[in-house]
């Protein structure tokens, strides 16, 4: 069940740095289906209504996220459609978060799991273990477009057809060389980085952040999505 805690960063009494919310998925598969993505939205309610000045958000087993929870639809990836639009939704809002956002890739980000990495503004990859990879090609899936406009402003083209074409495993060292991370790190550290990095990209005016995100991602919304 996704948690959120506060690390608080307070070097000395009179140095406080601000709280980062750290959005803790759980241990498991973290599939994705209404419930769970109703849980990570009321998390995001309480980070929003807090005194955050960053967000952090990953698993904290051996997952991130491996994508739509097919078993809830009888395994039949036609289905998928029916979380498409909360999924889709999600990730809008987090595009847009009014903090600082950082990706705490803790192990495997599959499919539709890469993608909620890829909503955060940055990403850190645990380096021994998981893997970031979008499979739909060999799923018998696809992308809207909304979600190919997504993954072009994250990374290079060369990099979005190697992911989407070949459904490559990326590895934390391989996905810092295509782009798709800034660090790959021990488990040990991971979080820890995440919170550094997400601590030094603010903090920053909320109302400010939301703006220049929406037009950062105005080509991302113009596209056509399950939601419309």
């Amino acid at each position: 069940m996704p948690t959120v805690s506060m690390d608080a960063g307070v070097v000395d009494a009179d140095r406080p740095l601000g709280s980062i919310a750290v959005l803790d998925f759980g241990e498991g598969e973290n599939r994705l289906n209404n419930e769970f993505m109703s849980e990570v939205n009321a998390c995001l309610d309480h980070v929003v209504e807090s005194d955050a000045v960053g967000l952090v958000l990953g698993g904290s087993g051996t997952t991130f996220c491996q994508g739509f929870d097919l078993a809830a639809v009888d395994g039949d990836v036609g289905r998928i459609g029916e979380f498409g639009v909360a999924f889709q939704q999600l990730i809008e809002r987090l595009l847009v978060f009014p903090l600082p956002t950082v990706a705490k890739v803790n192990g495997h980000a599959i499919a539709a799991g890469a993608v909620l990495a890829l909503s955060a503004d940055a990403r850190v990859q645990r380096i021994d273990r998981g893997w970031f990879s979008l499979p739909e090609v060999d799923l018998g899936a696809g992308f809207t477009p909304f979600l190919v406009e997504l993954l072009r402003t994250k990374t290079s083209p060369e990099t979005v057809a190697d992911a989407t074409l070949t459904g490559r495993r990326y590895g934390g060292a391989d996905a810092v060389t295509a782009g798709l991370a800034s660090g790959a790190f021990d488990l040990d550290q991971l979080e820890h980085q995440a919170i550094q990095l997400c601590r030094s990209r603010g903090p920053k005016k909320r109302e400010h952040l939301v703006r220049i995100k929406q037009c950062l991602y105005r080509s991302v919304f113009d596209q056509p999505g399950l939601d419309r």
